[in-house]
């Protein structure tokens, strides 16, 4: 069958780099992409997402980002361009995402792509805890997203808010109920 496979191996990801860089970009859809966006957030790094399709145009050659490509802004930021720079070359080594730096072009400017704020997630986690397990390591240990694991009373308490949370991630336990109670109901 082969050799044993002791330690998994991630291919590593690039930061092309060009001179004059206003920003890099990424398309979120390599595994380990939400790892790399809450370090960086977690660093205090501002990202932004294109709303829209968008064409970046350098000398010789030409690349298409689809709406959903995560753009970081080199100015306005808590690291210095340089900083960013050697933060995303040892990121990306490790986390297989390949990025691109965009450079100043004449016919380029950030100011005309449909950039929104990318939120740091807070993350509820709710069902029984046997249950959001896979979850809870895909999170915590995978991504490196923080989270809380809550348990189904708790939210059944006059003082808890969801309002503490932008996402809300069910367990099985709780699609399985709701399957139950739109059975009972039609």
């Amino acid at each position: 069958l082969g050799d044993r496979i002791e330690k998994a191996i991630l291919p590593a990801g690039t930061v092309e780099e060009t001179p004059e860089t206003i920003a890099y970009a990424f398309v979120p859809s390599e595994y380990y992409a939400p790892f790399l966006m809450s370090v960086l957030q977690t660093k205090g790094v501002n990202l932004k997402v294109a709303t829209s399709a968008f064409t970046y145009k350098a000398k010789k050659s030409k690349t298409e980002f689809p709406a959903g490509t995560v753009v970081i802004p080199t100015e306005g930021q808590k690291l210095t361009p340089d900083e960013m720079l050697g933060e995303l070359k040892s990121l990306c080594a490790i986390c297989g995402v390949d990025v691109k730096a965009l450079g100043a072009q004449k016919k380029f400017d950030l100011g005309n792509l449909s950039l929104e704020d990318v939120r740091k997630p807070r993350v509820a986690i709710i069902g029984p805890s046997q249950e959001a397990g896979a979850v809870w390591f895909l999170m915590d240990r995978r991504f490196g997203i923080e989270h809380a694991v809550i348990n189904a009373e708790e939210i059944a308490r006059k003082d808890f808010n969801f309002g503490n949370y932008n996402m809300i991630v069910l367990s099985d336990f709780f699609i399985k109920l709701f399957s139950i109670c739109n059975t009972l109901a039609s």
